[in-house]
């Protein structure tokens, strides 16, 4: 956020006040391209506003005023066009304008300048700190069936896509000359760190996914990929009863929905945004797994096909340097 000046006061919304004592003014035009926190903050008046645009990447038909240029209808409207473009551009949700856009008629106030500040303020973002899946299988010869549930020792994963699969059902694999089936399941989780100064807020978590793209015999998406927030949060987990403890924690039902509707095409990744209510400062673990996983519901067994129910989504925590994030607004 711009150390806004000028301004009304010394806290809360009074920092983003202009404040009506205060005179309208263009500021410094001395800026860097892009501009630099540091320029932003020791700037003032309409060009502040223009320069935080810029830096966080928008309002490239947007100048800076100087003296010998007025400041017009037209030129004021064009700022909170630009800004308007910026939060559609950040993913940020539309901002709500109760005296823009602006007429010839109107007088600028500290209302319209208000407005213009805060819509441009960028929200407060928190990124995945950490990422792991935990995954258990089971191994019978050919002759038999793994048993669903898999009833294998649980392992960890810690890559930046962790995945989330019920039913490597039927696989057949082969080690030389021998041959077995495979059962498996595994939920995926994401540990967010919440700075200082978040109450009871709620936030849109976004993060890219993709679903069912190992093998063209398996492309069902029947099920809901469900988002759980864990009761107590827990770091990646390093030992066997850290593991089995993650794995039973207690959770909350936030959201389930289904997985062709999140992720309409196999083998794409899908950028997804879901509703986290109830946010405070602190520590926090989202859990997803696929509702046929955590309803214990056994995949359907078909011989003819060398997979069967494979149902697999990957939950990404980073994705072309894109973050699964948390954006409070």
């Amino acid at each position: 956020m711009a150390n806004w000046t000028p301004r009304q006061g010394g806290a809360g919304e009074a920092l983003i006040h202009w404040g009506v004592q205060n005179l309208i003014n263009g500021g410094t035009s001395v800026y860097s391209n892009p501009p630099t926190q540091a320029q932003v903050d020791a700037g003032s008046g309409i060009n502040q506003i223009v320069a935080e645009l810029k830096r966080q990447g928008g309002g490239g038909s947007v100048g800076y005023t100087n003296t010998t240029t007025r400041m017009g209808v037209t030129y004021l409207n064009s700022i909170k066009t630009a800004i308007d473009a910026l939060r559609t551009a950040q993913g940020w949700p539309a901002y709500s304008w109760t005296v823009w856009p602006i007429s010839a008629t109107a007088l600028l106030s500290d209302q319209h300048l208000y407005e213009m500040r805060k819509a441009v303020t960028g929200p407060l973002i928190v990124s995945a700190s950490a990422s792991f899946f935990i995954q258990s299988r089971s191994f019978s010869t050919i002759t038999q069936e793994p048993p669903y549930p898999p009833t294998g020792t649980r392992q960890v994963g810690t890559p930046v896509n962790p995945l989330l699969v019920n039913g490597f059902y039927w696989e057949f694999i082969f080690f030389g000359q021998d041959r077995q089936r495979t059962s498996s399941d595994a939920r995926a989780y994401l540990n967010f760190a919440i700075p200082a100064g978040v109450s009871n807020a709620t936030a849109r978590l976004r993060l890219y996914m993709r679903r069912d793209f190992t093998n063209s015999n398996c492309d069902f998406t029947d099920y809901d990929m469900q988002v759980y927030r864990l009761d107590s949060p827990i770091p990646v987990p390093s030992t066997q009863a850290q593991i089995d403890a993650a794995w039973n924690a207690a959770k909350t039902l936030i959201v389930a929905q289904n997985i062709g509707i999140l992720c309409p095409a196999r083998a794409i990744r899908y950028e997804n945004e879901f509703i986290i209510p109830s946010l405070s400062t602190g520590d926090l673990t989202l859990l997803f797994a696929n509702s046929g996983e955590i309803a214990g519901q056994k995949p359907v067994r078909n011989d003819a096909l060398p997979f069967v129910e494979y149902k697999h989504t990957e939950i990404y925590r980073t994705f072309n340097s894109i973050n699964a994030r948390l954006i409070f607004a």
